[in-house]
C-alpha cells in the first residue's frame, strides 16, 4: 500500500499454482470498499518471454465465480470479482495495483487549526482470495510517524513499513 495522496494504490504480488490450465484467475476486492475502488491494473509475464517488461493483462469485472470456486468461501455478495485472463496455462504470477479513492477517514473528524491531521485506514492483514492461500505477507508502506494505533501488531515494523506474516495456510474469504 502507498499513501501520501487522496488516492491509495495496494499492490498484490499473488503468485499460484495451476495444475488444471486454468485460462483465467479470479481476483477479488470486499465488497465494502467498492464505494472507493477506482481502477484495477493487472500485470503479468509477457507471454514474448521479456522478463524485464511488465505486460497488461486483460480482466473484466464479473457478476458472480464460477460454481466450484463459489463453493471454497461465503463469498456470494460479499465481493466484487474480476475474472483475469492470463495470456498462458503456464502463468504463475500476477501483480495487481488496486487503485482506491477517499480510503482514509480524517480522525479525528474536527481539529483545531494548530493540530496536525491524520488519517484512519481500515484493511485486513490478509490476501482476501477465494483460493486457498499457502503463505501471505502483507506491507503497509507507510511512514511509522504517521501512526498513532494499530488493530494488530505488525510482525515486524521500520521507519517507512509495517509488516504482517508470513501467514500460511489461509481459507478462501478470511478477512481480518
Amino acid at each position: 500500500m502507498e499513501a501520501g495522496s487522496n488516492l491509495i494504490v495496494f499492490n498484490t504480488d499473488v503468485q499460484f499454482e495451476n495444475p488444471t490450465s486454468e485460462s483465467h484467475y479470479y481476483y477479488t476486492i470486499a465488497n465494502d470498499f467498492s464505494w472507493s475502488f477506482v481502477a484495477l491494473q493487472v500485470l503479468g509475464q509477457n507471454p514474448n518471454g521479456d522478463t524485464n517488461t511488465p505486460f497488461a493483462l486483460k480482466y473484466e469485472k464479473v457478476d458472480s465465480l464460477p460454481l466450484s470456486l463459489a463453493q471454497m468461501g461465503n463469498l456470494t455478495g460479499n465481493v466484487l470479482v474480476f475474472k483475469i485472463e492470463l495470456p498462458s496455462k503456464d502463468t504463475k504470477t500476477l501483480s495487481v495495483n488496486e487503485f482506491h479513492k477517499d480510503r482514509r477517514e480524517p480522525y479525528p473528524k474536527v481539529i483545531r487549526v494548530y493540530e496536525k491531521q491524520t488519517v484512519e485506514l481500515f484493511e485486513s492483514k490478509y490476501y482476501l482470495s477465494v483460493y486457498p492461500t499457502d503463505s501471505c505477507t502483507t506491507i503497509f508502506g507507510v511512514n511509522q510517524n504517521d501512526i498513532h494505533f494499530k488493530s494488530h501488531d505488525p510482525t515486524k515494523s521500520s521507519s517507512v513499513s509495517l509488516v504482517y506474516g508470513p501467514y500460511n495456510d489461509i481459507a478462501p474469504a478470511t478477512f481480518e
